[in-house]
């Protein structure tokens, strides 16, 4: 069992704030891709964006065919 973080004051301060993070996170979740025409496609998107384009393209090509 993990302790608390924070006391149940924090917490009833910050409710509202804490809400509009998970929301926000909540919609970058749920409009992320997980499909693409072919898995060459998929390497492409991947090799361009963070943090896949930091990854050896050896990685990356085990990652997007596996």
């Amino acid at each position: 069992m993990e302790p608390e973080l924070i006391d149940r004051d924090t917490f009833n301060k910050t409710v509202a704030e804490q809400g509009d993070r998970v929301d926000r996170f909540q919609k970058i979740t749920t409009g992320r891709r997980n499909a693409w025409p072919t898995k060459n496609d998929a390497f492409e998107y991947f090799s361009k964006r963070a943090p896949w384009n930091t990854w050896d393209a050896r990685v990356l090509h085990i990652y997007v065919v596996c």
